[in-house]
């Protein structure tokens, strides 16, 4: 049995709860049976869709010491054989506590140091692995480490074995994503600003089922005939591979969009999302138009000549594709989960 303790509300979004879910589902076809926990009912009903046991602490998922004295009771209940957190907001004293009751694993975005942990996860593209090395090795901690995008943690939907698909002429499919909640509503944004400027194009808007602007979007959808508006699909992956060009937020979509290999135009609308956007516009395998948050005029200036260039240049199209190829095959769930099976099977 392994828990896995993650939130995802309206304030910061699925990603916790979606990458999770994605590790879950490759545990369980292994023979793990895996039990989500959350401080509230906010994704009970996504997670109970895919068949998972959810747990409520009705806690604060701000403060997660707070909560320590019941989850600690409930690992000492039901003795998982580990546990994936995924959060913000875990302390030193959080998984120190823990770490006494069952093997830590954590999932980590920032090179914190958790020395407690017996597995840490950090799927960037950007990891330093070099300074986590050293870290961990200072503190004599034994912990192993999972570094790099090769353990990007996709559903069993991105598994790329597939070849690169053609790239059109004339592009005739744009995707817009903008991540689970979107609390600046810039998808709402982008979309009308694509519909009107190419209206001989389908546009498909994502949007999470936690977004605050469901109702606005609905009624975009009627306004617009290329507009088609998308609320958690199931088929995310076949959507991006249908698309010639995507405009998305940072974050795991990202990994997700190079799974599938389509030429993307980004940005960052979170402070956890700018160094991912930053490190594939540097190295020229994503476009970027900076950050949403800084002046929305800017933004939709560069969108507009990105965008441009973009669409009128088959060459350039071509180009993003080759580039996305082999940077993320989508084994990365499978590659977590066995090991942490190894792990959980061990004497250590």
């Amino acid at each position: 049995m392994i828990y896995f303790r993650a939130d995802g509300n309206k304030e910061i979004g699925s990603g916790h709860v979606m990458r999770c879910k994605a590790i879950a589902h490759s545990l369980r076809d292994l023979g793990q049976e895996c039990i989500f926990i959350a401080a509230n009912d906010s994704m009970r009903d996504q997670i109970l869709a895919d068949k998972f046991e959810f747990i409520c602490l009705n806690s604060k998922w701000q403060n997660l010491e707070l909560e320590i004295e019941k989850i600690t009771d409930i690992i000492e209940k039901n003795r998982p054989q580990a546990m994936v957190l995924d959060s913000y907001f875990v302390t030193e004293k959080y998984i120190r506590n823990l770490s006494k009751k069952t093997k830590i694993i954590y999932i980590d975005d920032y090179t914190n140091c958790f020395a407690d942990c017996s597995m840490v996860i950090n799927y960037s593209f950007y990891c330093n692995k070099e300074a986590y090395t050293n870290l961990y090795e200072t503190k004599r901690a034994k912990t192993k480490l999972l570094l790099g995008q090769q353990y990007a943690p996709l559903r069993a939907e991105f598994k790329c074995k597939r070849r690169i698909t053609e790239t059109k002429q004339i592009p005739e499919k744009i995707l817009i994503t903008t991540g689970g909640t979107d609390e600046f509503g810039v998808g709402e944004k982008i979309a009308e600003f694509i519909c009107n400027k190419i209206p001989q194009c389908k546009v498909i808007l994502v949007a999470g089922s936690l977004s605050t602007n469901l109702a606005k979007l609905e009624k975009l959808e009627k306004r617009y005939i290329n507009l088609e508006l998308e609320v958690t699909p199931p088929n995310m992956a076949e959507l991006m591979q249908k698309s010639d060009i995507a405009i998305s937020a940072g974050g795991t979509t990202l990994y997700e969009l190079c799974a599938c290999k389509v030429p993307t135009i980004c940005f960052s609308l979170a402070d956890n999302q700018k160094q991912g956007v930053k490190w594939l516009h540097e190295h020229d395998i994503v476009i970027s138009i900076g950050d949403v948050r800084d002046s929305i005029e800017e933004f939709f200036n560069k969108l507009n000549h990105v965008f441009d260039k973009l669409f009128n240049s088959y060459e350039l199209r071509r180009y993003y594709k080759q580039k996305l190829t082999d940077l993320v095959d989508g084994l990365g769930s499978e590659r977590i989960a066995k090991e942490i099976i190894k792990m959980v099977n061990s004497k250590m």
